[in-house]
């Protein structure tokens, strides 16, 4: 999979054009979930700073890889962060999160005191999505507990966070690196 990223932004670059999948060489037992509907999230590194990141909170394409190639090249399209050029791809790092179920949280049948930051994925989005807050897994070590989540979810919404404001979901991603 982390090769597939490099091969989307080698060819983005040399060709300024997004590729398809006939254009990238594809392993087969990736062919083979082609299908499967899931977001990725791409986030890609340089000298261990986060310089490029996309992703969609719920799949647009029709499958993950045309997802994955979406969420690479607007990364770095991304005019937020700086151009990347042919020479940085060999020395970045990679990591790819393949997000296959979110759960949307239901105060009725659960207390949001029960996640746990060091695992789980959170996005809080205000109703009429004014507002949208993301939380990765370890993220920092100084989220320990819901207390020090609620903080931070304060800080990033620039309000106080209210759950019944907010679409809630809750998540575990399957991570792909080469760090």
């Amino acid at each position: 999979m982390l090769e597939i990223v490099k091969q989307i932004l080698k060819f983005y670059l040399e060709n300024n054009k997004i590729p398809t999948i006939w254009d990238l060489n594809i392993p087969d037992d990736i062919k083979a979930l082609q299908d499967k509907k899931w977001s990725v999230f791409v986030t890609l590194y340089k000298w261990w700073e986060i310089c490029w990141s996309k992703w969609n909170v719920m799949p647009i394409e029709s499958n993950f890889i045309d997802e994955l190639v979406k969420s690479t090249v607007e990364s770095i399209t991304d005019n937020r962060y700086p151009e990347l050029i042919i020479s940085d791809i060999d020395n970045l790092k990679i990591r790819i999160d393949l997000i296959k179920n979110k759960k949307l949280f239901d105060s009725q049948l659960s207390k949001i005191s029960s996640f746990k930051p060091q695992k789980t994925w959170i996005i809080a989005i205000k109703n009429n999505y004014e507002k949208l807050a993301v939380i990765l897994p370890n993220i920092s070590i100084s989220i320990k507990d819901w207390k020090d989540l609620y903080n931070v979810l304060n800080y990033k919404l620039d309000e106080e966070f209210k759950e019944e404001n907010y679409i809630i979901y809750e998540f575990e991603t399957t991570t792909f690196t080469d760090f």
